[in-house]
């Protein structure tokens, strides 16, 4: 996965965060995801205006370890999450093609 390609929520996702923790009810499975602190940072990150670089260096600044650790971790929570459909990923914006609908 590229650190140039921006992540945005997929449309029929329900989320709730209670205390801290992103709880992901995928319907289709019938199934209920919990993230720890670290998934649920990067979940809150992801906005469709974030590029991954951008969550990288958030975790980097959030996050004790090196660029090489936190890196690799946030891609693989990112692709775990594409693999689930729970998130899209782009080479533009998701901000910019929401104002180029109009």
């Amino acid at each position: 996965m590229k650190t140039c390609m921006f992540v945005a929520k997929g449309i029929n996702i329900s989320c709730a965060i209670i205390e801290s923790t992103a709880y992901i009810l995928m319907e289709d499975k019938k199934e209920l995801l919990q993230f720890n602190d670290v998934g649920t940072y990067i979940w809150q990150q992801i906005n469709g205006g974030n590029c991954v670089g951008d969550i990288i260096q958030n975790c980097l600044q959030g996050y004790d370890g090196d660029i090489d650790e936190i890196s690799e971790t946030v891609i693989d929570f990112l692709k775990m999450l594409e693999r689930e459909c729970l998130i899209e990923v782009s080479e533009i914006s998701f901000e910019e093609v929401m104002y180029d609908v109009g």
